[in-house]
Formats: structure tokens, C-alpha cells, sequence
């Protein structure tokens, strides 16, 4: 006896929904799959991150109480004179290779700025390499006060070209910039390579060079740039910001 067609079609027919049915749950399942494995891999991303993130807090929080420790040192043996080296006690050379920067600022080898209020020492601090990285077509021309020096590293990092920055340093924030710039230049290469200062100042607010903070950023560490500078922003007297504003 024969089956009819119809029935025959029937039986086609839910087999190939069947096929169809388990396919689409195996699709699914996979996709479950993918989906918890992606976000067993965030969760490892994430993990790692804030074991960074919390190193790297340690870091600054120990580079914070390096510097207040040493910066004590200056407020407890000297005032903002300029004057001979306090005994400070002699902390740990960092990076080995540390070089001295050797600046001075002469006011009476300054030129005016057009309307004679300014004066401007012109590549007070240069750049190793800048007479080769200024062959290039594309020069980097910036200006800053030293609240935002630091920014200078990320600059550096992004560009390897030269970088040429107009740095507003009166009275004692050129004391406070030349142990910053020395920081900079011995910690971060790239700084010291392409970053080329020029020095500006008010006339009537000469710069004067804190020799007590000679050698004091010798053992802080490289990693934390913005708390030193804002450590050492502690030394400029409250009466200064108040013109500066």
C-alpha cells in the first residue's frame, strides 16, 4: 500500500523544522558561550587595570611623601632666600645617570618684549638634539606657567618632533621651574632631546634661583611627574598668586 504524497510532505515538513529548530539552539548556545567569555575577558582587562591603577597610586602617593619629606627639610633649614645649600641630608640618585642643569638667568642680557614690560631669555634651556630636530618643517610652539609643566611629558611622548615652550617664570617659580626642568630632562629622554624653554618674566619680578632646592628631586620617582610639581608649588608664597591672577 502506498503512502499519499501529502502525508509524505507532512513528514518533510517537521523533519526540516526540527533540523531548523535544533540549529537555531545550537546557534544560541554558541552565542551564550561567546557572550560569557567576552565577559570573563573584560573582567580580566578590568582586573588588571586597577592592579595598574593601584600601583600606580602607590607610586604616587610615595612619590607625594618623598617630596614633602625633603621639601620639610628646605622649610625647616632655609627660607626662600637665595643663599648657600642647606644640609640637607643626601638621598639616593635617581636615575643613575643624573645630570645637573645648569641655568642662570641674567636680566640685564634679556630682551624687551615690544611694549618693555616683559623680559625674555631666549633658549635658556636647550634641547639636545635641537639642531637637528630644527631641520624639520614642523615645530611645536607652546606656552606655559609651571603649574603645567607637567603636561610637557605626555607632549614629548606624542611628538617627536621639536617642541619650543614659553615658560612664565617670575620671582621664585623660576627657582621652582629650574629643579622641575632638571626633574623632567633626567627622567623622560624624549624631554630632554626635543623640549627647548624660553624664559619670561615681568620686570619688576626678576627670577630668583632657590639654591636650597638643588638636588632635592634626586630620589623621587619618575613615574609621578604632576605631584612633584604640584608638591613644589607649595613653596611659592600665598602673596604671589594673588598679583599673578
Amino acid at each position: 500500500m502506498r503512502v499519499p504524497r501529502v502525508k509524505w510532505l507532512n513528514y518533510l515538513l517537521v523533519l526540516t523544522l526540527f533540523n531548523v529548530t535544533l540549529h537555531l539552539c545550537y546557534v544560541y548556545f554558541l552565542l551564550q558561550a561567546h557572550d560569557s567569555m567576552d565577559h570573563t575577558a573584560n573582567n580580566i582587562y578590568t582586573f588588571e587595570q586597577a592592579l595598574l591603577l593601584c600601583k600606580r597610586e602607590m607610586i604616587y602617593r610615595d612619590a607625594g611623601v618623598a617630596i614633602k619629606q625633603a621639601l620639610s627639610h628646605v622649610g625647616a633649614n632655609s627660607s626662600l632666600e637665595a643663599g648657600g645649600r642647606n644640609d640637607v641630608e643626601e638621598l639616593g640618585i635617581h636615575p643613575e645617570n643624573f645630570t645637573r642643569l645648569k641655568l642662570s638667568l641674567e636680566p640685564s642680557e634679556a630682551a624687551f618684549d615690544r611694549w618693555r614690560l616683559f623680559k625674555i631669555h631666549n633658549f635658556a634651556v636647550k634641547a639636545d638634539k635641537w639642531p637637528e630636530l630644527s631641520k624639520q618643517a614642523v615645530c611645536i610652539g607652546t606656552h606655559a606657567s609651571v603649574e603645567r609643566m607637567h603636561w610637557l611629558v605626555q607632549m614629548a611622548n606624542r611628538w617627536s618632533g621639536p617642541i619650543s615652550v614659553a615658560l612664565f617664570v617670575p620671582d621664585v617659580e623660576f627657582g621652582i621651574a629650574k629643579a622641575f626642568i632638571e626633574y623632567l630632562r633626567n627622567c623622560y629622554p624624549r624631554v630632554r632631546e626635543q623640549v627647548a624653554f624660553h624664559m619670561i618674566y615681568p620686570e619688576e619680578y626678576p627670577p630668583r634661583n632657590l639654591s636650597h632646592l638643588e638636588g632635592i628631586l634626586d630620589s623621587i620617582p619618575c613615574e609621578s611627574p604632576h605631584v612633584v610639581i604640584g608638591n613644589l608649588l607649595t613653596l611659592r608664597p600665598v602673596e604671589m598668586t594673588g598679583w599673578r591672577e
